[in-house]
């Protein structure tokens, strides 16, 4: 158990690190990612704002996060959870469980609701 669990927090803890580096970045200079979907398209993409959705769970403005995209705010959660009860019952049960039926529905559901967002997004800004 402890080399499953040892196998399991590495990689989160380098991407926490690298969070809080890109965090740390964010607020000390003008550094940001860019949207390589953003810059070919001119468009935004269905993941336009998660940094900003981030950064606002970091400091608990949930109503922030929403308004800057509503559908990331409520997906970002239910990925959460779901990543930690898998990795939960590796560590505890040595057990990599396959995503059952309504996880591979709800997937799809939060997918085709991030497409939808974009679309609808890219057509009021373009109206506008």
């Amino acid at each position: 158990m402890k080399e499953r669990l040892y196998k399991t927090l590495k990689p989160i803890f380098l991407i926490l690190l690298l969070g809080i580096v890109y965090v740390v970045l964010i607020y000390t200079t003008d550094f940001r990612i860019p949207c390589p979907f953003r810059y070919v398209t001119g468009l935004d993409c269905p993941g336009c704002g998660v940094s900003r959705v981030i950064l606002s769970y970091l400091k608990l403005d949930f109503k922030t996060a929403f308004y800057t995209n509503p559908v990331i705010t409520v997906i970002l959660p239910i990925l959460f959870v779901d990543f930690i009860y898998h990795k939960y019952h590796y560590v505890v049960h040595d057990n990599k469980k396959d995503f059952n039926k309504l996880e591979n529905i709800v997937l799809y559901i939060m997918i085709g609701a991030l497409i939808l967002y974009a679309v609808i997004k890219n057509i009021y800004v373009h109206i506008i």
